[in-house]
């Protein structure tokens, strides 16, 4: 839970807010919060989610959104996150980001995360083909 300081204003942990970085994708922020001292297998939710596990949890549909999940995942995976880490269901964080995300959003950070190797590069998420009608 965040704490209130004198003035009225919520006092977040780097915990929390690696936490938060990772859930919107913004990885100046997951790196700022880790800098900060937060923990890159640490949990602080009652889903028992690690920031992986958040970082898969939403994947938007546009290619920028993508690609920041791959580059927070990237990132978090660099600091020693476990990929293989379970959640409170018993779920990776791939196969959240597969139950919880249309499977083209999905395909890219699962694939990046499965198969990353210390020094893998983001690339950026290919433009979908749009059909004609």
């Amino acid at each position: 839970m965040a704490k209130v300081d004198k003035q009225g204003r919520v006092v977040f942990t780097p915990q929390q807010w690696l936490m938060a970085a990772a859930y919107h994708q913004r990885p100046k922020a997951v790196k700022a919060a880790l800098k900060a001292g937060a923990k890159v297998n640490g949990r602080v939710h009652r889903r028992d989610f690690t920031p992986l596990h958040w970082a898969g949890f939403m994947i938007g549909g546009n290619r920028v959104e993508r690609t920041n999940a791959r580059k927070v995942a990237q990132i978090l995976l660099e600091a020693g996150a476990n990929r293989n880490a379970r959640d409170g269901n018993g779920r990776t964080p791939t196969e959240l980001a597969r139950e919880n995300n249309k499977a083209r959003n999905s395909e890219h950070f699962i694939r990046f995360v499965d198969n990353w190797k210390p020094g893998a590069k983001v690339h950026r998420s290919p433009k979908r083909k749009i059909r004609a009608k």
